[in-house]
């Protein structure tokens, strides 16, 4: 469904983005 891939979505970023600010 879409929810479920924007949860995905918004998870990946967040790990993305806290991977970059390490």
């Amino acid at each position: 469904m879409i929810l479920g891939s924007f949860l995905i979505l918004g998870a990946g970023v967040l790990l993305w983005r806290r991977r970059r600010l390490i």
